[in-house]
């Protein structure tokens, strides 16, 4: 059996990278643009979620008036539409939608366990930031927040899509139990 190789120049491949990329833009813009609406759904649900994950870790937590935020020891916390983590959703959706070479089926396996990951991934990442600002300094917690976590939610938010990729080029056909 003899594998053949297709030969792209270089001028085709930036052609594509370039198309891929416009298409990405206008994907997210419009998945932006449908989903922002749900962002304080979006907001109370991981509010009244992280708060239940700190109150299971022991951590004293009551709700506030507004649904996005809650007390934790004395200390107003509020889940700001940034924390959502809709935008990187948003973005994982996006490409994966554009990727060509992926069939319908791939692509809805990989949104849908895609958004749940980093939906969980968010969710711990909150927790943790508001346990080391229950515990360290509130600068050591900002630094923590600002930097670290948004640089592992945009590094998991790669990963992620590359695994899918991986997966989605796999000549065998992927079939769910149940589901087909």
């Amino acid at each position: 059996m003899v594998t053949r190789l297709k030969v792209v120049s270089r001028s085709d491949a930036l052609h594509e990278g370039i198309r891929f990329l416009a298409t990405f833009l206008i994907v997210a813009a419009a998945l932006l643009f449908l989903f922002t609406p749900m962002e304080s759904w979006l907001q109370q649900l991981e509010a009244g979620q992280t708060q239940s994950l700190l109150h299971a870790l022991g951590v004293p937590t009551s709700p506030a008036q507004n649904p996005t935020q809650f007390w934790m020891n004395g200390k107003l916390i509020e889940i700001s539409p940034l924390c959502s983590g809709l935008l990187e959703m948003i973005l994982l959706a996006s490409a994966i939608i554009v990727t060509p070479s992926a069939s319908v089926r791939k692509k809805v396996v990989g949104l849908v366990i895609g958004i749940f990951i980093l939906y969980v991934f968010n969710l711990f990442r909150m927790g943790v930031t508001l346990l080391q600002l229950e515990h360290a300094s509130f600068s050591f917690a900002e630094i923590t927040h600002d930097i670290l976590f948004r640089v592992i939610l945009i590094v998991g938010f790669a990963l992620l899509y590359a695994v899918w990729l991986n997966f989605s080029s796999m000549k065998k056909k992927f079939v769910l139990r149940g589901m087909v």
